[in-house]
């Protein structure tokens, strides 16, 4: 009877657990962290033995097992877990190896004298340790593939969109400022003195600053909004939907922000400030090359002008009339 089988894995699901958390065992799992992690991982452990004994007691919770069921939900969180917990699908693997040979291990020393049905545990087991695996490959593979899709549209080091994204969303955002008739804003943001900074303090201290200064910018930005590192020490900023008065504020606070910000340390203290060149579609620009190319020429004049400034395009216009700023716009 199969459920012989079914009471033998209740009765032994510490013991199954057990084994299965030591097959592959990590030697830097003495953090709290971790121990809450691995806590995580042996619940869901005894969830799945759980369900494997009522499925041997009962063939129609198999259900359980299959894609849409609660268990193989529960494998896909499970190998997401193992995943953060630094583990490589192969040591995953080595993990269900491990299940499955000491869930027979312990049915034939139990079972060796009972009269069962060895056929129909042996196809219930594997159908749900198979379906275990396969949930778990799964969720490895998504993860996997969602961190590549991120690897490729971000910077490494300041975690912002790279330029190849940029130039993707400020399109995309082009077009939606000019479908429902919505003002589009840009800043270029540029650090002054960036290569006196890194020439004094090293190459490490300068991406250090880079990332400090993109953190900097995210707390100024909404959701809507995108930052995105434009080149070397330029930080492109696309406001969907803000005017150039609305943009010119944000932008300045950036800038206060990254003027008070102490990029060594307190023993050591060193400011470094940024200038902002700022345009907006459609005031200033009429599509994206002369948006970024107008911004281009107001952080251009706000470096002339002394750096640690906002700069706005539109009032070069204003004090050019149709001088060579004027020219930038394109038609």
């Amino acid at each position: 009877m199969t459920v012989q089988a079914a009471n033998t894995i209740e009765n032994h699901i510490d013991y199954l657990s057990r084994k299965w958390l030591e097959a592959v065992l990590k030697d830097d799992f003495s953090s709290s962290e971790a121990r809450v992690d691995d806590q995580e991982v042996h619940n869901i452990l005894v969830q799945i033995l759980k369900a494997l004994a009522v499925v041997l007691d009962k063939k129609e919770y198999l259900y359980l097992f299959e894609k849409k069921g609660t268990i193989y939900k529960k494998a896909r969180v499970l190998g997401e877990l193992r995943r953060a917990q630094g583990y490589q699908l192969g040591e995953v693997l080595q993990e269900y190896i491990v299940l499955r040979k000491e869930v027979w291990s312990l049915l034939r020393r139990e079972l060796a004298t009972k009269d069962i049905d060895i056929f129909e545990i042996e196809e219930r087991i594997n159908f749900c340790l198979m379906s275990v695996l396969k949930a778990t490959i799964e969720s490895f593979h998504h993860r996997q593939t969602k961190d590549l899709n991120r690897l490729a549209i971000t910077d490494s080091l300041t975690g912002l969109f790279n330029r190849r994204q940029f130039d993707c969303i400020i399109e995309q955002e082009r077009y939606r400022a000019d479908r429902y008739k919505r003002p589009l804003s840009f800043a270029l943001l540029d650090i002054d003195h960036f290569k006196m900074f890194n020439d004094t303090y090293g190459h490490q201290a300068g991406d250090i600053a880079l990332e400090a200064i993109a953190t900097l910018i995210r707390r100024f930005l909404r959701v809507s909004d995108t930052a995105a590192r434009y080149g070397g020490e330029e930080i492109a900023i696309v406001l969907p939907e803000v005017d150039e008065e609305s943009a010119f504020k944000v932008s300045d606070r950036i800038r206060r922000a990254v003027e008070r910000y102490n990029f060594i340390n307190k023993k050591n203290k060193r400011q470094l400030t940024v200038s902002v060149g700022l345009s907006s579609y459609p005031k200033s620009a009429d599509n994206v090359a002369s948006l970024i190319s107008t911004a281009d020429a107001a952080l251009y004049k706000a470096k002339s002008a002394g750096r640690n400034k906002v700069v706005r395009f539109s009032r070069l216009k204003e004090k050019t009339g149709t001088g060579w700023f004027a020219g930038l716009r394109a038609k």
